[in-house]
Protein backbone atom coordinates (compact mmCIF):
# COMPACT_ATOMS: atom_id res chain seq x y z
CA UNK A 1 0.00 0.00 0.00
CA UNK A 2 2.65 2.62 0.93
CA UNK A 3 4.26 1.48 -2.10
CA UNK A 4 0.78 2.25 -4.47
CA UNK A 5 0.17 5.85 -2.64
CA UNK A 6 3.62 7.08 -3.16
CA UNK A 7 3.38 6.33 -6.42
CA UNK A 8 -0.15 7.98 -6.98
CA UNK A 9 1.90 11.08 -5.46
CA UNK A 10 4.19 11.23 -7.96
CA UNK A 11 1.91 10.44 -11.06
CA UNK A 12 -0.52 13.97 -9.75
CA UNK A 13 2.84 15.74 -9.70
CA UNK A 14 3.61 14.99 -13.16
CA UNK A 15 0.39 14.97 -14.34
CA UNK A 16 -0.36 18.29 -12.36
CA UNK A 17 3.02 20.20 -12.97
CA UNK A 18 2.02 23.34 -11.47
CA UNK A 19 1.22 21.43 -8.28
CA UNK A 20 4.14 21.19 -5.88
CA UNK A 21 3.04 18.97 -2.82
CA UNK A 22 1.11 15.86 -2.64
CA UNK A 23 -0.86 14.68 0.49
CA UNK A 24 -2.56 11.47 1.92
CA UNK A 25 -3.98 11.20 5.01
CA UNK A 26 -6.07 9.41 7.48
CA UNK A 27 -8.34 11.10 9.86
CA UNK A 28 -8.07 9.57 13.26
CA UNK A 29 -10.56 11.25 15.91
CA UNK A 30 -10.68 14.51 15.68
CA UNK A 31 -7.05 14.57 13.47
CA UNK A 32 -5.96 14.73 10.31
CA UNK A 33 -2.66 12.83 10.14
CA UNK A 34 -0.68 13.06 6.98
CA UNK A 35 0.66 9.37 5.91
CA UNK A 36 2.36 9.67 2.64
CA UNK A 37 3.63 12.93 1.10
CA UNK A 38 5.53 14.30 -1.90
CA UNK A 39 7.45 17.58 -1.86
CA UNK A 40 8.70 18.97 -6.01
CA UNK A 41 11.15 20.21 -4.42
CA UNK A 42 13.17 17.38 -3.09
CA UNK A 43 15.10 19.33 -0.99
CA UNK A 44 12.55 21.34 0.70
CA UNK A 45 12.81 20.57 4.34
CA UNK A 46 9.03 21.83 5.34
CA UNK A 47 6.78 20.91 7.85
CA UNK A 48 3.94 18.17 6.44
CA UNK A 49 0.76 20.43 7.65
CA UNK A 50 -2.94 20.67 6.45
CA UNK A 51 -5.41 22.93 6.61
CA UNK A 52 -8.02 21.84 9.22
CA UNK A 53 -10.56 24.28 7.35
CA UNK A 54 -9.38 22.77 3.88
CA UNK A 55 -10.44 18.87 5.35
CA UNK A 56 -13.36 19.76 7.59
CA UNK A 57 -15.14 20.88 4.15
CA UNK A 58 -14.28 17.73 2.42
CA UNK A 59 -15.18 15.74 5.10
CA UNK A 60 -18.85 17.69 5.74
CA UNK A 61 -19.57 17.81 2.39
CA UNK A 62 -17.85 14.18 1.01
CA UNK A 63 -17.19 15.77 -2.32
CA UNK A 64 -13.43 17.31 -3.98
CA UNK A 65 -13.31 20.73 -3.58
CA UNK A 66 -11.05 23.81 -5.36
CA UNK A 67 -9.49 26.38 -3.75
CA UNK A 68 -8.07 28.91 -6.80
CA UNK A 69 -7.35 31.70 -4.36
CA UNK A 70 -6.45 30.63 -0.79
CA UNK A 71 -5.85 34.35 0.39
CA UNK A 72 -9.59 35.17 -0.59
CA UNK A 73 -11.51 31.90 -0.12
CA UNK A 74 -9.99 30.75 2.83
CA UNK A 75 -8.94 34.11 5.12
CA UNK A 76 -7.43 33.89 8.50
CA UNK A 77 -6.23 30.20 8.02
CA UNK A 78 -3.35 29.84 9.60
CA UNK A 79 -1.93 27.11 7.93
CA UNK A 80 -2.44 28.30 4.56
CA UNK A 81 -0.67 32.06 5.07
CA UNK A 82 2.26 29.84 7.34
CA UNK A 83 3.23 27.78 3.89
CA UNK A 84 2.48 30.50 1.26
CA UNK A 85 -0.11 28.16 -0.03
CA UNK A 86 -2.31 30.22 -2.81
CA UNK A 87 -4.14 27.58 -4.42
CA UNK A 88 -5.38 23.63 -3.34
CA UNK A 89 -7.29 20.58 -4.08
CA UNK A 90 -8.57 18.43 -1.72
CA UNK A 91 -10.51 15.36 -2.28
CA UNK A 92 -12.17 12.37 0.31
CA UNK A 93 -11.25 8.90 1.02
CA UNK A 94 -14.25 7.19 1.72
CA UNK A 95 -14.74 3.55 2.82
CA UNK A 96 -17.45 1.12 1.63
CA UNK A 97 -20.36 2.86 3.77
CA UNK A 98 -19.80 6.42 1.91
CA UNK A 99 -18.06 7.76 5.16
CA UNK A 100 -14.73 9.67 4.74
CA UNK A 101 -11.87 8.35 6.35
CA UNK A 102 -9.03 10.56 4.84
CA UNK A 103 -7.47 12.64 1.96
CA UNK A 104 -5.94 13.43 -0.29
CA UNK A 105 -4.18 17.26 -1.41
CA UNK A 106 -2.15 18.61 -3.15
CA UNK A 107 -1.76 22.78 -3.54
CA UNK A 108 1.02 25.28 -4.61
CA UNK A 109 2.17 28.13 -3.93
CA UNK A 110 0.78 30.03 -6.96
CA UNK A 111 -2.93 31.36 -7.33
CA UNK A 112 -5.63 29.26 -10.01
CA UNK A 113 -3.21 27.09 -10.57
CA UNK A 114 -6.10 24.01 -10.75
CA UNK A 115 -9.08 24.24 -12.76
CA UNK A 116 -12.21 22.01 -13.12
CA UNK A 117 -10.58 19.21 -14.80
CA UNK A 118 -8.00 19.08 -12.28
CA UNK A 119 -10.17 18.18 -9.83
CA UNK A 120 -11.73 15.50 -11.69
CA UNK A 121 -8.84 13.92 -12.06
CA UNK A 122 -7.72 14.15 -8.76
CA UNK A 123 -11.37 13.16 -7.75
CA UNK A 124 -11.02 9.80 -9.97
CA UNK A 125 -7.15 9.37 -8.25
CA UNK A 126 -8.98 9.29 -4.81
CA UNK A 127 -11.84 6.63 -5.33
CA UNK A 128 -9.16 4.44 -6.61
CA UNK A 129 -6.64 5.40 -3.46
CA UNK A 130 -9.76 4.86 -1.51
CA UNK A 131 -10.32 1.31 -2.81
CA UNK A 132 -6.84 0.81 -2.62
CA UNK A 133 -6.53 1.26 1.02
CA UNK A 134 -9.73 -0.32 1.27
CA UNK A 135 -8.64 -3.78 0.28
CA UNK A 136 -5.61 -3.40 1.95
CA UNK A 137 -7.26 -3.21 5.31
CA UNK A 138 -9.11 -6.07 4.24
CA UNK A 139 -6.27 -8.00 3.44
CA UNK A 140 -4.39 -6.89 6.38
CA UNK A 141 -7.62 -7.86 8.53
CA UNK A 142 -7.69 -11.49 6.65
CA UNK A 143 -4.13 -12.10 7.55
CA UNK A 144 -4.75 -11.37 10.79
CA UNK A 145 -7.90 -13.22 11.62
CA UNK A 146 -5.86 -16.01 9.39
CA UNK A 147 -3.32 -15.89 12.67
CA UNK A 148 -5.39 -16.10 15.29
CA UNK A 149 -7.20 -18.50 13.54
CA UNK A 150 -4.14 -20.67 13.58
CA UNK A 151 -3.23 -19.91 17.38
CA UNK A 152 -6.59 -20.66 17.82
CA UNK A 153 -6.56 -24.35 16.24
CA UNK A 154 -3.35 -24.86 18.52
CA UNK A 155 -4.79 -24.38 21.65
CA UNK A 156 -7.08 -26.55 20.65
CA UNK A 157 -5.13 -29.28 20.13
CA UNK A 158 -2.82 -27.85 23.10
CA UNK A 159 -5.98 -28.52 25.03
CA UNK A 160 -7.28 -31.91 23.72
CA UNK A 161 -3.88 -33.55 24.71
CA UNK A 162 -4.88 -32.71 28.38
CA UNK A 163 -8.29 -34.23 28.17
CA UNK A 164 -8.76 -38.31 28.69
CA UNK A 165 -8.41 -39.96 25.52
CA UNK A 166 -11.37 -42.76 26.46
CA UNK A 167 -13.05 -43.16 29.25
CA UNK A 168 -12.61 -45.72 31.91
CA UNK A 169 -13.23 -49.21 32.17
CA UNK A 170 -14.78 -50.49 35.90
CA UNK A 171 -16.92 -53.20 36.31
CA UNK A 172 -20.69 -52.46 36.96
CA UNK A 173 -19.86 -48.73 35.68
CA UNK A 174 -20.92 -47.46 31.95
CA UNK A 175 -19.10 -43.93 31.48
CA UNK A 176 -19.31 -41.18 28.67
CA UNK A 177 -18.18 -38.00 28.02
CA UNK A 178 -18.26 -35.60 25.47
CA UNK A 179 -16.59 -31.99 24.87
CA UNK A 180 -17.33 -29.36 22.13
CA UNK A 181 -16.85 -25.67 23.24
CA UNK A 182 -18.72 -23.29 21.21
CA UNK A 183 -15.29 -21.84 19.25
CA UNK A 184 -11.84 -23.09 19.01
CA UNK A 185 -11.03 -23.84 22.50
CA UNK A 186 -13.83 -22.78 25.87
CA UNK A 187 -12.70 -22.96 29.72
CA UNK A 188 -13.97 -26.40 30.53
CA UNK A 189 -11.98 -29.06 31.81
CA UNK A 190 -12.94 -32.99 32.63
CA UNK A 191 -10.60 -35.87 33.82
CA UNK A 192 -10.72 -39.51 35.47
CA UNK A 193 -8.15 -39.88 38.02
CA UNK A 194 -7.63 -43.52 39.53
CA UNK A 195 -6.68 -43.10 43.50
CA UNK A 196 -5.80 -45.81 45.96
CA UNK A 197 -8.06 -48.71 46.94
CA UNK A 198 -9.20 -49.26 43.20
CA UNK A 199 -11.30 -45.76 43.49
CA UNK A 200 -11.84 -43.51 40.62
CA UNK A 201 -12.52 -39.62 40.89
CA UNK A 202 -14.16 -37.99 38.47
CA UNK A 203 -13.16 -34.14 37.92
CA UNK A 204 -15.00 -31.57 36.33
CA UNK A 205 -13.84 -27.93 35.87
CA UNK A 206 -15.08 -24.62 34.70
Amino acid sequence: LDAVLADALSALLRILPSAQRGVIGFIEGDEFIPRWWKLRRTSENQAITVSRTVIDRVVGGKEAILIENAMRELPGTHSIAAMSIRSLMCAPLMDANNEVFGAILVDSEATHSFDHDDLVLLASVAVQASLAINFARLHEHALKQRAIEKDLELARDVQSEFLPKTPPTIPGYEFADYYAPARFVGGDYFDYVPLAGGKMAVVLAD
